[in-house]
This record gives structure tokens, C-alpha cells and sequence, in this order.
């Protein structure tokens, strides 16, 4: 390139449009409650979209955790406010709102779900825990359109520009972003498809008449692309999808039910079944959400580093406060009084229950006393029996020995899963919500391996000196 005038004048233009597909539930709250304590938010047509505003905070968010946060190509692409060293800058790409796709039949693309905090002793509600919130359904489809724009400032970084467009669009293809609330429990995944970019070179002196007239004569709905995906400079980029400043490693386990799962939706129930409430499903399939995952891994796991402290000889109070800032640290909080939150840093994803069977069944409370069947106590459940699913977890270090630790402890909890010890969601003192395994699959880079004895040991061993270590420093 070799223009020569004002340093704001546009030198290039580059336009991207796909089709964002979820491949889980998304919420994207709109302030509302009409349809629940959280609604989605929606459009003039009362069709749900995923704002602007939402998805640059993704992108953004992304290729922070890759270059870190006060990183200069990030400022550089997404802009920075005025402060003592710098002046304020605006945003090179423009995110629009992402549309629903036309064709689709909003009213099928929404359900409410129902969420409650559990006592950690009991697994009962916790008082005012009960809650619901709406959510965009896997399958739906929404229009993506971005544009980066360049300007002769700009001259000597258009291939630093272009490289992060082309992160932010991979990322999005191998579904690395993830946009709305709860994404380290599996909500709010996609995959970008059927992309078009067209860029637009101002200074290419043979094609500028051209390329002038598609800028004028421009339609998000009608434009072609000329270039394809890896024709964006990517030289020297890295494409290993998890940040390099960040130990990760993802686990998947497969598992069986070995009896039956109830974790209850009360909405949404089929007209022909007279049942009272049902197991949860997406679009059809039953599934146990990132949440449902997460609850029964803290207590199960809170309750092994409790009674790790307690073989110290630590009194229960000790230990009970040292577990707690074990979990907070890896599962994260909210403070809402003092308006404080901690990310986790261990994700669950949704999963889908294989081959089960939903039977409605009738059930009823006895009187313990005469044995005859209490007064409006008989009901109709739907749970899900048998069938296989795949569970799969993802945790962030900040370090190898904290990761070796984190994972010491995981895999004890995953190891009393796959036993039939650790059992998830509702009525489990029926016998409900336990599962069977054989195996535990590591991926360290995207490397698959499984986990054998050698490295058990290897983590329990890393768990067992942070213990020891927190013990000692307590006691001294």
C-alpha cells in the first residue's frame, strides 16, 4: 500500500458476515421479567438477538485472554479510553447486533428454565434461592456481521489488524467464544458457518474504481465475498485454541446411567401426559446442564478436602474454612452485598443424554404413621431411564503445580462418580442420578491421552503436598 494523504482517510475495508449457530442454550438477559426472573432480551418483532455490544465483549474478551489485557493490538482493534499516557482511540471493527436468521420459528427457539441454589447438607432450596430464566435454544441462528476499517494511520498494522480478525473468526468456527451469561457452565456456545468476506482495497490501483463502486452500492444482504478465511494475513499465528499464558487442561469422561435422572423442568410439558413436572430437556433431548455439574462436583469435592484437613488434625472449623477457600478459588462467587465476583475457573459443559427412555411414572408419600397415602400427595413424574452421555470439563491454572493440584482433586471426585458414590440432581435418595464409568480421557494442547495410574498418582500427590503445606502454616 502506498497511499499519501490525510491520516484518517480509509484505506481498506473488510466486511465479514456468517451464520452464528448455537450448539448450546444461550441467555442474554434483557432487564425484563414478564416471562421469567430473567427474560431474553428480544427486538422490535419480538425476536430474540444477541446485541452488539454482547458479542464485542466476547471478541474482546478473547483475544485478551490470548495477548492479555492492556495488550497494544487489542487497544488497537477494539480502541481505549483517554488516560495519562494515551488519548482516547476508537474501535477499527464494528460489531453489529446479530439477528436472528430469517426462516426460523421464533416461538420454538425459547423455553424457561428453572434454577435453585441447593444447601450443601441438606440438598433442599435454600430460602429465596428458587429462581427461572429464559433461554435461546441450541439450533437457533443468528447473522453475524462484522467490519474491520483501516485507515492510512493504520498503513503499517493492517497485518496485525487482519491476524486478530482472522483469531476472532477461527475461534468462532472451532466454537472458542462463547457469548450471554453463565459460559463456564455451558451455556451460550456456537459455531460460525456459511462466511462471506469481502475486502475492500482502496489503494490497489488497478481494482480502486471497482472496489469504490461496491462500497457505495454495499448490502448486508446481498454482498458476495471476495477472499476466503486464510487469505487474511495469519502468518506466525497460533492456533493452539487455549491461551498460552493459562495451564488448561480438558477432560471427558464417558458414563452411563445406570438407573434413572430426574432434574426437574416444570414447564413446557407435553399436552397428552398428565405428569406434574418432567426431566429437563433441549430441543427434545434430555440433558444435564453445566450447572446441575457443577453443584454436586463443589459439594462432593468440598466434602474430600474437609476430611483431608480433618487426617491433620485440624478442628472442623479450620477445616471448614480452609475447603471453603479452596472452592471459592476454583468454582468462583458472587458477594451481591458487596457487589463482588470471582470467575471460575473450572467450566462444565451441557450434556446430552443418549438413547434414554422418558416414562412417566406415579408416585406418592406415605404416612409413616398408618401407612395409607397422604392427603394431594400422589403426582405424575417424566424422569430419564438410562442412556449414555459424555461429560466434559475444562480448568485454568495459573501455574503446572496448581493445575496438577486442581486436577488431583477433580479426579477423585470424578473417580466417585464413575463408582456410583457421587450421584447428580434430584431425588438421589431413591437411588436416582447415579452413573457408571470406566475412563478418563486428558487432553493437555489438544494432545488425548488417558489417564493411567502413573499420572493419578502424579496429581494426588501435588493435592497431597498443598495440603500439607496449608496444614503446616495453619498450625505454626
Amino acid at each position: 500500500m502506498t497511499c499519501s494523504t490525510h491520516s484518517d482517510r480509509i484505506i481498506e475495508r473488510v466486511y465479514v458476515r456468517g451464520i452464528f449457530e448455537l450448539t448450546s442454550p444461550c441467555i442474554i438477559g434483557s432487564g425484563e421479567n414478564d416471562r421469567a426472573d430473567v427474560d431474553v432480551v428480544r427486538d422490535g418483532k419480538g425476536r430474540p438477538y444477541i446485541p452488539g455490544t454482547s458479542l464485542a465483549g466476547a471478541l474482546r474478551n478473547f483475544l485478551e485472554s490470548r495477548q492479555g489485557t492492556d495488550d497494544e493490538k487489542v487497544q488497537l482493534m477494539f480502541g481505549r479510553r483517554k488516560d495519562k499516557y494515551h488519548d482516547t482511540t476508537q474501535s477499527r471493527l464494528y460489531v453489529s447486533d446479530a439477528c436472528m436468521d430469517e426462516g426460523q420459528d421464533c416461538s420454538r427457539m425459547t423455553t424457561v428454565r428453572d434454577g435453585v441454589r441447593l444447601d450443601l447438607d441438606t440438598k433442599t432450596a435454600q430460602k429465596h434461592k428458587k429462581f427461572d430464566y429464559e433461554v435461546v435454544e441450541p439450533g437457533a441462528k443468528f447473522v453475524l456481521k462484522l467490519e474491520l476499517v483501516l485507515r492510512e494511520k493504520d498503513q503499517n498494522r493492517v497485518k496485525q489488524l487482519e491476524k486478530m480478525l482472522f483469531l476472532i473468526l477461527d475461534a468462532m468456527i472451532h466454537q472458542q467464544i462463547s457469548v450471554g451469561a453463565k459460559k463456564r457452565r455451558g451455556f451460550g456456545r456456537g459455531k460460525l458457518h456459511s462466511l462471506e468476506i469481502l475486502r475492500l482495497d482502496f489503494c490497489e490501483n488497478q481494482k480502486q474504481r471497482d472496489y469504490v463502486q461496491q462500497w457505495l452500492e454495499f448490502d448486508w444482504n446481498s454482498f458476495k465475498g471476495n477472499i476466503e478465511l486464510e487469505q487474511l494475513d495469519h502468518t506466525d499465528v497460533d492456533l493452539n485454541r487455549f491461551p498460552a499464558a493459562k495451564k488448561t487442561c480438558r477432560l471427558k469422561v464417558p458414563l452411563k446411567l445406570a438407573y434413572s435422572l430426574m432434574i426437574r423442568n416444570y414447564r413446557g410439558l407435553s399436552p397428552d401426559r398428565d405428569a406434574d413436572y418432567a426431566h429437563l430437556c433441549s430441543k427434545e433431548n434430555p440433558v444435564i446442564p453445566g450447572t446441575s455439574w457443577a453443584g454436586a462436583f463443589r459439594h462432593r469435592m468440598y466434602r474430600i478436602v474437609f476430611h483431608l484437613f480433618r487426617s491433620k488434625g485440624l478442628e472442623p472449623a479450620i477445616c471448614d474454612k480452609y475447603a471453603q477457600n479452596i472452592l471459592t478459588d476454583l468454582f468462583g462467587e458472587v458477594v451481591e452485598k458487596e457487589k463482588k465476583a470471582k470467575a471460575s475457573r473450572i467450566w462444565f459443559s451441557e450434556s446430552v443424554i443418549e438413547n434414554g427412555q422418558m416414562i412417566e411414572q406415579s408416585r406418592i408419600k406415605v404416612d409413616r404413621f398408618t401407612g395409607g397415602v397422604v392427603n394431594g400427595a400422589l403426582f405424575q413424574e417424566i424422569p430419564v431411564y438410562g442412556g449414555t452421555t459424555d461429560l466434559e470439563i475444562m480448568i485454568e491454572a495459573r501455574t503446572e503445580e496448581e493445575l496438577q493440584e486442581d486436577l488431583g482433586l477433580l479426579v477423585l471426585a470424578l473417580k466417585d462418580l464413575m463408582a456410583g458414590y457421587l450421584a447428580v440432581g434430584g431425588e438421589t435418595n431413591i437411588g436416582k442420578g447415579i452413573f457408571s464409568g470406566d475412563k478418563i480421557l486428558v487432553y493437555m494442547q489438544e494432545k488425548e491421552s488417558l489417564l493411567d495410574e502413573a499420572m493419578e498418582q502424579q496429581y494426588f500427590r501435588a493435592l497431597s503436598r498443598k495440603i500439607h503445606r496449608m496444614a503446616n502454616g495453619i498450625q505454626s
